[in-house]
């Protein structure tokens, strides 16, 4: 099977090289690291004693070894890694073996035999999206017992561990919304019932007056709707507390859109010369919320729409790219699973077809009964702005949290607006666009510059979070609380700097920021665990989180390929 998938970034299409042809190489060719493949190793190697050797004759020295370089996304993932991944994530495995409470109403997956999938694949001409079925903790937790032994030493072998590395790119990083799923306090519903009735997105049925004839725009829709190709879904924004009507983009609108991403890619690298601060997802995020903003075809909200953002909550960003990903996939999309055994042996894959629409999850307990009640308005635009500031203020989770980094300063967070996650990322860009350009013509040595660089990235490493932060509060030794909030954006700045020196302040703020991110999630986007167990009619074992916006990507660019893959 041939895949001609475009590959910019950690964002190419997540499928095995064994199974694709080598994608195109664009002048920087970004490259997802590889996981690390297992060897035969012998403990006992590193406490022999070295033989004695007999003298040996001087030799004229070789060449060094020619350096292989890093490409700029390399470089940027090994810091990410290293800085992020250490410093967020330490306590990843001490995480307890506990999972939230979930209710199924449809299984999401259709599986098939692989007779039958080979003849869906032929006529989609569509490539498997591996999709994740254990979170990273889970499967680190199964490999902890398995001898060090070359996992990919069959076919079948080979496939699995394939299915797993491109699987592995559909999860949140770091292990993010880990303890979101593994909170026992949780009960994540697909349908929520409310007042006899259940809350769910919906593809609503375009019937029309026999009276009159739709035309334009509200004609196109309704046949798509007919022909199985989209038409509109209705989506609710639980942090927000809205529901949007998303109608889906035309093919042409998708295929300028992977050319915008590629060519601001490009522009960033260029800036940047191979630096570390290429922030993809700030581009990315930009790229889906123009597209999201063109395919709005209806809001819940009663007031005008001009300023949208300003009242979408950042975590609905997930929500968003799930939903945008439904319309581009309306009749699902083939995708490969590993369904895991307590033998490492009995493990196998499954295939078939996954309904994108059925993966979105929302925490029945985040909520309460006045919030749910409001969500239940989900027919006319009636919701006026003093009613969301009411609903926003009703979550039963905590929307903010104080840190006390010392005896005189707290910060408080907060979720932000989309507009706020723009403005904060913009700059966050620019400054150090500016910065990186001032390094690179002040230092011709290139590793020198790379390491003023990543020192620089690592002393701004709080600003990524920033548009988390509300409030910074000090509190003088018998004076009153000062209040840094909206007014005071840029001595916030100034404040949060003067501490970036401070790595153990910063190391606690930075993982209570994303403890906080986990903890105030009300709706997530995942995927329902698959065991050969037998399990109750209405409960699976656990959900895996899923990264939507790497996952709208993945099948924006399949979709894309697709298209250009078209005969005259």
């Amino acid at each position: 099977m041939t895949d001609n998938t475009p590959n910019f970034g950690s964002l190419n299409d997540p499928f095995d090289q064994e199974h694709q042809a080598a994608p195109p190489t664009p002048p920087t060719p970004p490259q997802v690291p590889e996981e690390p493949k297992a060897s035969v190793v012998n403990p006992e190697d590193d406490y022999m004693d070295p033989e004695p050797q007999s003298p040996t004759p001087p030799t004229t020295p070789k060449d060094p070894e020619p350096v292989v370089s890093m490409t700029p996304e390399e470089k940027q993932q090994e810091i990410f890694d290293k800085v992020l991944g250490e410093k967020h994530l330490s306590t990843l495995n001490d995480l307890p073996e506990k999972g939230a409470n979930v209710h199924l109403s449809t299984n999401p997956f259709k599986e098939m035999s692989q007779r039958e999938f080979e003849e869906e694949l032929s006529k989609r001409k569509d490539i498997p999206v591996a999709i994740p079925s254990v979170t990273l903790k889970q499967f680190q937790n199964m490999v902890k017992g398995i001898p060090n032994v070359d996992l990919q030493d069959s076919p079948t072998n080979r496939e699995l561990m394939a299915i797993y590395r491109s699987s592995y790119n559909h999860l949140p990083k770091y292990g993010g919304l880990q303890s979101t799923v593994d909170n026992e306090e949780r009960d994540f519903y697909q349908e929520l019932p409310v007042d006899g009735g259940v809350l769910k997105p919906m593809k609503p049925k375009m019937s029309i007056n026999p009276a009159t004839k739709p035309t334009g725009e509200q004609a196109v829709i309704r046949m798509n709707a007919l022909m199985g190709k989209g038409g509109v879904i209705n989506v609710p924004l639980y942090h927000s507390g809205f529901w949007v009507s998303i109608k889906n983009p035309p093919d042409s609108r998708l295929i300028d859109m992977e050319y915008e991403i590629v060519n601001s890619k490009v522009v960033l690298g260029r800036n940047l010369l191979g630096s570390i601060f290429s922030n993809d997802r700030l581009f990315m995020v930009q790229a889906l919320l123009q597209l999201f903003r063109e395919c709005v075809y209806n809001t819940t909200l009663q007031e005008a729409t001009d300023n949208l953002f300003d009242k979408i909550k950042l975590h609905d960003i997930n929500t968003i790219a799930w939903a945008m990903a439904s319309m581009i996939y309306p009749n699902g999309v083939p995708y490969s699973r590993i369904i895991y055994s307590e033998n490492i042996e009995e493990n196998r894959v499954a295939k078939g077809i996954v309904d994108i629409s059925k993966l979105l999850w929302v925490d029945r307990n985040a909520l309460s009964e006045d919030q749910m009640r409001h969500m239940a308005r989900n027919r006319k635009p009636t919701m006026s702005d003093l009613e969301l500031e009411k609903y926003q203020e009703k979550f039963k989770l905590k929307m903010t949290k104080r840190v006390k980094l010392d005896d005189i300063m707290t910060v408080v967070l907060g979720v932000p607006t989309i507009t706020d996650y723009l403005i904060f990322g913009e700059n966050w860009i620019n400054t150090n666009i500016a910065r990186a350009d001032a390094i690179i013509e002040d230092t011709e040595d290139e590793v020198r510059r790379n390491e003023l660089i990543t020192n620089y990235f690592k002393s701004d490493l709080l600003s990524q979070y920033r548009h988390f932060i509300k409030e910074v509060i000090l509190t003088p030794e018998g004076g009153e609380e000062e209040v840094y909030g909206d007014d005071d954006k840029d001595t916030i700045d100034k404040m949060l700097s003067s501490i970036s020196t401070n790595d153990a302040v910063i190391d606690m703020l930075l993982k209570e920021i994303t403890q906080f991110i986990d903890d105030t999630q009300v709706s997530i986007i995942a995927t329902p665990t698959l065991t050969e167990e037998p399990t109750q009619s209405n409960r699976f074992p656990h959900l895996v989180p899923m990264d939507p916006l790497y996952t709208f990507f993945t099948l924006l660019l399949q979709r894309t390929t697709k298209i250009s893959s078209r005969t005259a």
